[in-house]
């Protein structure tokens, strides 16, 4: 079953995406790497930090604001911030911002 999940999460690499977890928490951040049971998200940074409470900072940033902060990312070839990896197994819906980093 989650072998087609696993496809599709492959084509939002690199977009921004609000993924809900089976507890009930969201997160919300860009997808940088899609393994063959994982996933992993670059989380948003606000002012340069991290955003370390994701459930209560990622009701505050609007999908405009996250954008703009990915935009103003350095562009590099390893990435800089704090990343989150989890199991596909723990997704329960995924939304995408419809916008992509590249």
């Amino acid at each position: 079953m989650t072998e087609g999940l696993n496809y599709r999460l492959y084509q939002l690499l690199w977009f921004n995406v609000k993924l809900e977890l089976e507890n009930g928490q969201s997160v919300f951040g860009e997808i940088i790497y899609v393994g063959s049971n994982f996933v992993e998200l670059l989380l948003p940074l606000v002012d340069g930090e991290a955003v370390d409470d994701l459930e209560e900072e990622s009701e505050d940033l609007t999908q405009e604001e996250f954008a703009t902060i990915m935009e103003h990312r350095e562009h590099r070839e390893h990435m800089k911030g704090r990343t989150l990896i989890f199991s596909i197994d723990r997704i329960v819906s995924v939304e995408t911002t419809n916008t992509r980093t590249e």
